[in-house]
């Protein structure tokens, strides 16, 4: 959570005005229906902000230095509505481990479709509770991908709280989950949650997933991992339009992702003409950074 006491923008809806970032959560259901409420809330979001006279924006990323707007998903696998993230010893089961091998094969391509603009990869930067490399973890919030509720010895948390009660605790269903961390306000909802379905049908039906989730697991810092062992995301929409070409076949397999749509979504990409735009405005004079940088972030204020 983020709050800008005073907005500095050349933009003067918002410039000089008290910003604040607010998380909003939404009940589990099935992927095809949350993509059409995701969509419909973030426009009863805006419209209800502005009745009000405020601006409601899911921009990536609204001040240097505060964290940006991530759009995080949490993930679990179901079957015969019960819960399949968890084994017999309250571990993360096999599923699970698929599950998380298949998002960080599909990681860096999946940026095509949930960081399109250029103040995305402003957000993507380290120390800002943003990911920067394919990893995952049970406890680090810069992690890609976090197991929430990580506690697997002792899912009665209420008990631990409070002595008094006397009523077992008995999960039915389960509530393990994953969540993606690198999508933000940018992303294009439908097309993601369709390339995250994909990843995790890979996933599930590939064994080497496993092996990819136990190589990018991490206990530590995660900025001070290496290319070598945990690739970097993409740093910018240049680079993620060229990293989804080249895997195209990932998406177009069973030609379940039309050539159409993966060229329209590269060629959209290029437009933000953003490569290597973190170390172009590193090298600005610091006055002329923070400018460039504002106008960068603050560009799509409307769009997403």
């Amino acid at each position: 959570m983020g709050y800008v006491g005073k907005a500095r923008s050349d933009l003067p809806e918002i410039n000089g005005k008290p910003a604040e970032q607010i998380e909003v959560e939404f009940l589990p259901t099935s992927i095809t229906d949350m993509a059409d409420y995701l969509v419909l809330a973030r426009w009863l979001i805006r419209n209800i902000a502005y009745k009000y006279g405020y601006i409601a924006t899911f921009t990536p990323k609204i001040e240097e230095g505060i964290a940006g707007n991530g759009y995080h998903f949490h993930m679990a696998l179901m079957k015969n509505g019960k819960n399949m993230m968890t084994n017999t010893k309250g571990r993360l089961s096999e599923e699970a481990h698929k599950l998380i091998g298949g998002l960080c094969h599909y990681a860096d391509s999946l940026t095509a479709f949930g960081n399109t603009t250029s103040s995305a990869y402003l957000r993507l930067v380290p120390n800002q509770e943003a990911p920067v490399r394919i990893c995952w973890s049970e406890f680090n919030r810069s992690a890609m991908i976090r197991v929430p509720l990580g506690w697997p010895d002792n899912s009665d948390l209420s008990s631990l709280i409070n002595k008094q009660s006397d009523i077992p605790y008995i999960d039915q269903v389960g509530r393990q989950t994953i969540e993606l961390r690198s999508p933000d306000g940018s992303a294009n909802t439908h097309l993601l949650l369709a390339g995250i379905t994909m990843a995790a049908e890979w996933g599930l039906t590939n064994d080497n997933s496993i092996d990819i989730s136990k190589k990018l697991h991490v206990t530590g810092n995660v900025f001070d991992l290496n290319d070598s062992d945990f690739p970097a995301l993409p740093r910018s929409c240049s680079e993620s339009a060229s990293v989804l070409i080249n895997d195209r076949n990932k998406y177009e397999r069973n030609h379940i992702f039309p050539s159409e749509i993966t060229d329209y979504v590269a060629s959209s990409l290029k437009k933000e003409n953003d490569k290597d735009i973190n170390q172009y405005l590193s090298d600005l004079p610091a006055d002329d950074r923070l400018h460039e940088t504002r106008k960068v972030m603050h560009k799509d204020l409307h769009r997403h």
